[in-house]
């Protein structure tokens, strides 16, 4: 069969508007075969589709001009990869966008310059999280759960399948996969917002989330009790860190709230804290809390001039190795603001007092009362340390602190 062969090398005729290049014969594996470096061959059956062979290979092209007049000349795919039928629908597609005014080629440009997941993330990290109360969680959150599976993704191209695949992989802990769910819905948001995504377009929101269940669990009297000798033993080794859990035992204090704190936050026996969760609260210290920070050493002044509570961030080994001697592995350190409360309950305080002293300041009535009740929470504070205290291992037993 004689096809049309043309070398790159001499002029070719082109006719009509389209300004593609005359095909008289049908384009056919045995003629794309029979190419020598520098030929070329048109198909009759797709205006400006053809083949064009180099040295080392040979690949599909497809000619073609814009509404806009401006001449294109893709690569579609090489010939071990595409056959002449898969290049034919490729190439129709193509011509199709182009006459419902799209530029193909323009759009597959702007795609390479379009940002991963990663590298978006790591801008909204800088713009809008790194500032922010949960900055630490929402950075651990990405590193271990999406960076792995999508980080690498173009953010435009995330689709309800990559959202929904990564959040049934995570099924085994509905909290966790809640969590993902929503730091992804917010990055998303973000792209539509800086102009990374259509408006409209976030998948997210199509994604059902897993039912949560209140986590209950508090340290039991047996537990403290076990607890309390483990505490005291490790305090010639490492200090820091158990002052840091003993200041969450006897005060209900948040981690966050143990690492952000400053010494000289502290007027008599209340800790000022100009920011927190719930923004400025006082956390009233008992006299077990104080005792630990006295014993401390003052820790090394932070990067804003001030000296923390304590020296160390979240004790996370120490506490994992001490739940484990306890017998209680399932025990979380932020548990130990639930016993808190809990201890508290149990001698007779309020529920509406326990929320002022551990800072539970979304109901409206709670901060209507807060001024009156604060003299009462303190003392309700050195009562419960006292009470902890003993749980710990009974009034002759020295203070952790």
């Amino acid at each position: 069969m004689t096809v049309a062969i043309q070398s790159t090398s001499q002029s070719r005729n082109f006719s009509g508007r389209s300004g593609c290049p005359v095909a008289t014969k049908t384009l056919t594996d045995s003629a794309i075969k029979a190419l020598s470096p520098g030929e070329t061959v048109w198909d009759k059956a797709v205006a400006g589709l053809h083949v064009r062979a180099s040295k080392t290979a040979k690949s599909f092209y497809l000619f073609f001009r814009t509404k806009a007049g401006v001449s294109r000349r893709p690569k579609l795919g090489g010939t071990r990869i595409l056959t002449i039928a898969q290049a034919r629908e490729i190439a129709r597609a193509h011509l199709a966008a182009v006459s419902a005014g799209q530029d193909p080629v323009a759009e597959q440009r702007q795609s390479r310059g379009e940002p991963t997941v990663s590298v978006f993330f790591e801008r909204c990290w800088r713009e809008h999280w790194s500032c922010k109360k949960d900055a630490r969680n929402v950075r651990r959150l990405y590193e271990s759960r999406v960076a792995p599976r999508l980080g690498h993704q173009r953010v435009r191209e995330l689709c309800y399948r990559d959202i929904a695949g990564l959040h049934s992989a995570l099924a085994a802990t509905p909290v966790e996969a809640n969590r993902t769910l929503a730091l992804l819905s917010k990055l998303l948001n973000l792209a539509e917002r800086y102009g990374e995504r259509n408006l409209g377009t976030n998948p997210c929101r199509h994604v059902p989330r897993y039912p949560e269940l209140s986590r209950r669990r508090f340290a039991t009297v047996d537990e403290l009790a076990r607890l309390g000798p483990l505490l005291d033993a490790s305090w010639a080794v490492l200090p820091d860190s158990v002052a840091f859990i003993g200041l969450m035992v006897f005060t209900g204090m948040r981690p966050g709230e143990v690492e952000a704190g400053r010494r000289e936050w502290i007027h008599d026996t209340i800790l000022r804290l100009p920011d927190s969760k719930t923004g400025q609260r006082d956390i009233y210290l008992p006299p077990q809390a104080l005792a630990i920070l006295e014993r401390l050493p003052a820790p090394p002044k932070a990067p804003d001039g001030l000296i923390p509570l304590v020296g160390v961030k979240y004790p996370r080994t120490l506490w994992e190795r001490l739940r484990d001697a306890a017998k209680c592995p399932d025990l979380r350190l932020y548990d130990l603001r639930r016993t808190f409360a809990t201890v508290s309950l149990a001698g007779g305080t309020s529920i509406s007092l326990i929320g002022e002293m551990l800072g539970h300041k979304t109901a409206q009535t709670t901060k209507v009362y807060a001024r009156l009740m604060s003299q009462a929470a303190q003392g309700v504070a050195a009562d419960t340390g006292q009470r902890m205290q003993g749980l710990l291992g009974g009034p002759d037993k020295p203070d952790i602190g």
